[in-house]
């Protein structure tokens, strides 16, 4: 087997049990004629007593609310509509009804890329926000909520 220096020291670390990595597992698969063992490894977490817990909801009214916890109390919240992922889904909806009427299937199937890469690019920016509202926060641990997308 070939391995690269960073990984012959990792998976020697695994198997001897002397470092901070160990073997969870082994994978022996054969793809177009060639052997390939796939390892994978763990590491226990470093213990740390976070002093801020986030909890983030994602709700049908707010598409994301994030609240920051200190002692049991909140002490940030923040609110992200999501309205122009609304605007964006409502707009194509009634184009869609207005092509199906007529029925310009073709057409609305072109569309639809359009509209989920639209929507898509407005989650993103979102979650884009959420994690630098989450970097102001020292200490942080993450509790979430139900996590389902719209």
């Amino acid at each position: 087997m070939q391995f690269g220096e960073r990984q012959e020291k990792l998976i020697e670390s695994g198997v001897t049990g002397r470092g901070e990595w160990f073997i969870q597992q082994v994978e022996l698969m054969k793809r177009d004629g060639e052997w390939y063992a796939y390892f994978i490894l763990e590491r226990p977490f470093k213990d740390y007593e976070p002093n801020t817990a986030v909890g983030v909801d994602i709700g049908e009214r707010n598409l994301a609310t994030l609240v920051a916890l200190v002692d049991g109390k909140p002490v940030r919240g923040t609110f992200f509509k999501g309205s122009r992922t609304k605007e964006v889904r409502h707009k194509y909806c009634l184009i869609r009804k207005k092509l199906q009427e007529k029925r310009r299937l073709d057409v609305v199937k072109r569309l639809s890329g359009k509209e989920r890469r639209m929507v898509d690019h407005g989650l993103h920016v979102i979650s884009k926000k959420n994690c630098r509202v989450r970097q102001t926060i020292p200490f942080t641990s993450d509790s979430h909520g139900e996590a389902h997308r719209y």
